[in-house]
């Protein structure tokens, strides 16, 4: 997992922002994978090229919050579907992909363009 921020954890991320492109298998523009996070007050700017799960704020959530976050940065997954998991590529301007609906996202938004074959 690639994040802006963090690459992968249960953090509680704060007023932070990306600005960079970032690129990689599954990538984040503020954090890669969380198992449990809190993600408040931040931004993504730069732009995401993913060949799984692309998102512009947080890739893969298995229970995270974004709270007044978002995203500019154009987020875009080119992948093959056949490959390990069946459902790639995925493509989210916050979220790539939330496992077991437990993600919740308040006072957040994108404006970039979101690709994904």
């Amino acid at each position: 997992m690639t994040g802006g921020i963090v690459g992968s954890g249960s953090e509680r991320v704060i007023n932070c922002s990306n600005t960079g492109t970032l690129s990689g298998s599954n990538v984040g523009g503020i954090i890669g994978g969380a198992s449990s996070a809190e993600i408040i007050e931040c931004y993504n700017d730069g732009n995401i090229t993913a060949t799984q799960i692309g998102g512009g704020i947080l890739c893969r959530s298995q229970k995270a919050a974004l709270n007044n976050c978002y995203n500019t940065g154009d987020v875009f997954v080119v992948g093959d579907s056949t490959s390990y998991y069946p459902y790639y590529p995925m493509a989210g301007g916050l979220v790539g992909v939330a496992v077991f609906n437990r993600t919740v996202v308040r006072n957040s938004y994108n404006v970039g363009e979101v690709t994904s074959n």
